[in-house]
């Protein structure tokens, strides 16, 4: 996990270019390929944030990311202090 920074980037901010060249990116070193081979479409992003806690050193903001990449659902989960994904997961995983 990189080192917490203390601005937040929420993934809803980012152009969708961005948005797509993040996922792309975090799917080929997950699937072990190019980023060109991965195909990133449908990027939804909750409303809803995660990860509040009245301790301040123990706070983090999470945001759900749900995306069709390469004919396969997902849900990832971004860590807006962090700036990374924390989770990749296929939507009907348990």
């Amino acid at each position: 996990m990189a080192k917490r920074k203390t601005t937040a980037i929420f993934f809803e901010d980012l152009k969708e270019d961005a948005q797509k060249r993040i996922i792309a990116h975090e799917m080929a070193s997950i699937l072990n390929c190019e980023p060109d081979e991965v195909e990133v479409e449908n990027i939804t992003v909750e409303d809803d944030m995660y990860g509040y806690v009245e301790d301040p050193k123990k706070q983090e903001l999470l945001e759900h990311v749900h995306a069709d990449i390469n004919s396969e659902a997902y849900l990832m989960v971004w860590d807006c202090f962090a700036h990374e994904f924390t989770t990749v997961m296929k939507e009907n995983q348990k």
